[in-house]
């Protein structure tokens, strides 16, 4: 018997905080709503952190509601698992049966169909299952095609290959109490959508609550800039945090890739979107400096120290960009003080 559930399709706008989104979102245009609700929830901020003289650089994302309230907001119910231990395939089959995807961790060194990772690399992340064929023991599944794409797509895994995936999640990366299989359901609507007024809105009142934490992470980018300066001074030291360095930037860019693509579909403030455009630009020069370096070993002090003027403009844009967002805020308290009137009282 081969059973499939109809319409999911894989998401590939951009990457969002993590694989599980890139589960998720394809799930929640299946029941016809808008990914914008979770779009709208998120705030990346640049961060630093320092352990025992270590200095850490990352993105991180400030999160108003777990994914797992907007989803019952929405009229979307999770049914969570910590392990499927027992009766696995049944488990499988029976869900797709009741109409219910699933997203799985799994841990991408046991799956064949990842050539990337196939016995090189334990990595752990997640897919979505929606259907089967019970004669052939393959199940469908939205699979990332590359670890350093964007690429979502069909694919089939067998069940050897699946159960082992799985099994070595459990094994490597499990912690404690935290699911490690999520089974949707509810029913098809768009009601529960909202307007783009609505999440304009609603976006930019996250924005304001988040805004301490933002201003944080301009501090912390400045920091990192400062940090950067010193340590391209010397090629040891550029050499020993090439590869640290290149990973920060990545993220960077991915975090910035999505703002952009955010401010396109909600803020559609045009000066935004080309003020994130310009430090997208300019991020990829301060990457294409240090990945030349690290795949030639040619060291320029010339050209880091380009970059680190670059990196300086980088900042003044972020600053630009937190500028008019505070104007957008602004401007939505107006409007909403209009609307109420003035004071009773007076």
């Amino acid at each position: 018997m081969k059973l499939e559930i109809e319409n999911i399709k894989p998401f590939n706008d951009i990457f969002f905080i993590n694989c599980f989104y890139n589960s998720l979102f394809p799930i929640i245009e299946l029941f016809g709503l808008e990914i914008d609700h979770f779009l709208i929830n998120a705030i990346p901020t640049y961060c630093i952190t320092s352990d025992e003289e270590v200095i850490n650089f990352q993105m991180t994302y400030k999160e108003l509601s777990p994914f797992h309230e907007i989803c019952l907001n929405l009229g979307v119910f999770i049914e969570t698992h910590q392990k499927v231990e027992t009766n696995f395939e049944s488990f499988i089959i029976k869900s797709i049966q009741e109409n219910k995807p699933i997203i799985m961790w799994i841990d991408c060194y046991y799956e064949s169909i990842r050539s990337d990772t196939y016995l090189r690399e334990h990595l752990p992340h997640t897919i979505v299952i929606y259907g089967y064929d019970s004669s052939t023991q393959l199940y469908s599944i939205l699979e990332h095609d590359h670890k350093d794409n964007l690429t979502y797509t069909y694919k089939q895994i067998s069940l050897e290959d699946l159960t082992k995936s799985y099994q070595g999640y459990l094994e490597n990366f499990y912690v404690s109490e935290n699911p490690t299989v999520f089974q949707f359901y509810g029913r098809q609507s768009n009601e529960i959508n909202g307007n783009s007024i609505y999440f304009k809105d609603k976006y930019l009142k996250n924005f304001q609550h988040f805004s301490k934490d933002v201003i944080k992470g301009l501090e912390d980018i400045k920091k990192f800039a400062r940090y950067y300066e010193t340590l391209i001074r010397e090629e040891k030291a550029i050499k020993d945090k090439c590869l640290t360095l290149i990973d920060f930037l990545n993220k960077i860019v991915i975090s910035k890739q999505f703002e952009k693509y955010r401010a396109e579909r909600i803020l559609r403030n045009s000066y935004v979107i080309e003020l994130i455009e310009l430090i997208i630009q300019k991020y990829n020069r301060v990457r294409s400096v240090v990945a030349k370096y690290l795949y030639s070993s040619r060291y320029s002090f010339e050209k880091f120290s380009f970059s680190v003027e670059v990196l300086k403009e980088i900042i003044d844009l972020e600053y630009m960009v937190y500028q008019e967002m505070g104007k957008e805020v602004n401007l939505l308290i107006c409007e909403k003080c209009m609307k109420e009137g003035p004071d009773r009282d007076h």
